[in-house]
């Protein structure tokens, strides 16, 4: 498939997020589908300056119009202030990777919204925010070792939790350890059915899940 720059405006919020439906302009969790898009992008193409200008402006709107918090949706002050663990994860996998060192700053890894995930996004923050000591750093290791495997096993609709396995592992795929689990649960997960459950497009054929059915063909 010809693979654009950026994805059309029909799947973008009005900030210019990636999004899972159709002119879907409510549709929770842009950094997700940003993370997503540009992950897989980057893989198949090779990010261009002009996608990761784009890139660092969608992180630096997504906290900075939400008074520096995490939120479902592109700016969700005075409308749903949910705080959406998938975004913060997906904001610190894309810093961490593409070197954005300005936003991490901003990322509250502990928080009451954080703390009763401690498991998953505390501990996926540590490694990816701080250059931890080898000592320090098998602990927060082992911890998302884990929770990626326990994500992997969980029922076949909890796609949200599989997609983050991914975008996990390519904001650290520089580290054998997690190159290895992310191995560990494709023995579980149909990557391409996930991505094709999550982007349903309500019926329409998704760009990220097209995509995805490119880069986890039986080739790769």
């Amino acid at each position: 498939m010809k693979k654009a720059e950026y994805l059309p405006k029909e799947w973008q919020d009005s900030r210019g997020g990636n999004i899972a439906f159709f002119k879907g302009e409510n549709s929770e969790n842009p950094t997700t589908g940003n993370a997503a898009y540009h992950f897989m992008f980057d893989q198949l193409c090779k990010l261009t300056v002009n996608n990761a200008i784009n890139l660092l402006r969608l992180i630096t709107e997504k906290y900075s119009t939400n008074f520096g918090r995490f939120l479902t949706n592109s700016n969700d002050v005075g409308k749903n202030e949910r705080f959406s663990l998938d975004e913060l994860v997906s904001g610190l996998a894309m810093c961490r990777w593409f070197g954005f060192i300005e936003p991490m700053k901003h990322f509250e890894l502990v928080s009451k919204q954080t703390w009763y995930r401690f498991n998953d996004v505390i501990m996926y923050g540590l490694l990816a925010k701080y250059n931890l000591s080898k000592y320090l750093f098998f602990i927060p290791q082992l911890f998302v070792i884990c929770g990626m495997i326990l994500s992997s096993r969980s029922k076949e609709s909890d796609t949200s939790g599989k997609q983050l396995n991914y975008i996990r592992m390519e904001g650290m795929k520089d580290k054998s350890w997690m190159r290895g689990t992310f191995k560990l649960t494709r023995l579980k997960v149909d990557y391409i059915k996930n991505f094709k459950i999550f982007y349903h497009a309500r019926g329409l054929s998704h760009p990220i899940a097209e995509m995805g059915e490119e880069l986890f063909s039986e080739k790769n």
